[in-house]
């Protein structure tokens, strides 16, 4: 076993030596590639290895990073036994060649083994200097990318079993969602999760002004606002995105956070047959509705908020509320917890304001989250896009849970089990 050990620090050991003497080749002889090879393929098998450990397999961070400095390691032995020592003799030529033409099939092998390249973490900076601010302030928030599931949440206890399964049936039919919450709640996370239990026949289109959602999709793309140049110049809105995304013929719109002129393009958006998804930052379910509303005027489009409270009322289904533990109340070892804490339906209105029915309901943070009794409305319409057997009551009591993808089981509920889906 210290052989072995032995032998993995003496290939890392290596493999770094390696890198620092092909950057100095790369450097007398001006080949770019090698530099590339340098900066890159070596440090770059360490990144495939450390993302497809701790994004794909959901290793902890710390495990993935052994797995990481593993790799390289074996990877630096193998080198300098199958390359280094055949080509050690030869003229510098010849070496340039052998390390050119390694890169090159390294790079493909590791690719092949650990899958695209690794995508940068979503990083939102907010800056303001004198006079703005008193003195220089900034705030560097990061996304941690994660698979992120309804069966991963549920195992954290974000929301119940029936829970998941309902707000994977209402995922299966086109339907209107909106996720609410204040920051820091989990509602991207919760995103992220009904997107993966979108079916994959559903040309899914995302645009977000900072790239956050990392849900894989079969069919549909990401797409990203573009702030204007020094000259104002050149400017693509999220307002421009919505607008866009209508003329591809999607079957959801998802609109990482509504906060503006966006929200106006949602009423365009749902009068034409497409389900969309969206987060609001507001404190309860029923105002985000309001949030939603007045957004969508300060658009300023000279629509009265009648017309766009009427449009938002018949258009959205569903409105999912998190929130998360207060900090100050949270030990140095315990982790905040973020919940679900009510699953409105939007029903039809009797009067000029949003009428709501609450599907699932959780008193207080560490609370179990229960089914009210109540059920959706146009349940036949979610039940059609349901696998064969399982029923809108039958979810909501518990009695059948369903097949997320991805997992050969469903979630244990006490009840039956349903596979396969209709297509």
């Amino acid at each position: 076993m210290s052989d072995l050990v032995e032998q993995l620090v003496h290939g890392l050991t290596l493999g770094s030596l390696y890198a620092m003497v092909a950057t100095g080749l790369a450097l007398m002889f001006g080949v770019v590639r090698l530099i590339n090879f340098a900066h890159g393929e070596f440090y770059m098998l360490g990144g495939y290895a450390f993302w497809y450990a701790y994004a794909e397999l959901g290793l902890p961070y710390p495990v993935a990073g052994l797995a990481a400095v593993a790799a390289m390691a074996v990877f630096g032995l193998a080198y300098e036994r199958a390359v280094i020592r055949t080509i050690l003799a030869r003229t510098w030529h010849v070496q340039l060649i052998a390390t050119l033409a390694t890169s090159i099939t390294l790079t493909n092998l590791a690719i092949l083994a650990f899958g695209t390249q690794p995508k940068e973490v979503p990083t939102r900076l907010s800056a303001a200097i004198p006079p703005v601010a008193d003195r220089l302030s900034a705030t560097l928030r990061k996304y941690t990318l994660r698979k992120e599931s309804l069966p991963y949440l549920l195992e954290r206890d974000s929301l119940s079993a029936a829970a998941a399964s309902f707000l994977w049936a209402i995922m299966q039919a086109r339907r209107s969602l909106i996720v609410s919450g204040p920051p820091g709640s989990g509602k991207t996370s919760l995103l992220s999760a009904l997107l993966a239990a979108s079916p994959a026949n559903h040309c899914i289109r995302c645009a977000e002004e900072i790239r956050e959602l990392s849900a894989p999709i079969t069919h549909g793309s990401y797409y990203e606002a573009r702030p204007p140049a020094l000259d104002g110049s050149g400017e693509i809105s999220l307002r421009d995105l919505v607008k866009f995304l209508l003329s591809m013929r999607p079957d959801l719109i998802v609109v990482g956070e509504v906060r503006g002129a966006e929200a106006f393009e949602l009423t365009r958006a749902v009068n034409a047959g497409c389900g969309f998804l969206c987060t609001v930052h507001a404190n309860s379910a029923r105002e985000a509705l309001t949030a939603l509303v007045n957004a969508a005027i300060m658009a300023g489009e000279n629509v009265g908020e009648s017309i766009v409270r009427k449009v938002f009322s018949s258009a959205i289904d569903f409105v999912v509320h998190l929130d998360r533990d207060d900090v100050n109340r949270v030990g140095p070892d315990e982790e905040v917890r973020r919940q679900v804490m009510e699953v409105l339906a939007v029903v039809p209105a009797m009067t000029d304001d949003f009428s709501t029915e609450p599907i699932f309901v959780r008193e207080a943070i560490g609370k179990p989250l229960v089914w009210t009794g109540a059920y959706p409305p146009e349940v036949d319409l979610i039940e059609r896009s349901l696998p064969e057997g399982a029923t809108m009551a039958a979810i909501l009591e518990g009695r059948v849970s369903a097949p997320f993808p991805g997992s050969p089981d469903t979630v244990a509920t006490g009840g039956s089990r349903v596979s396969g889906a209709r297509r």
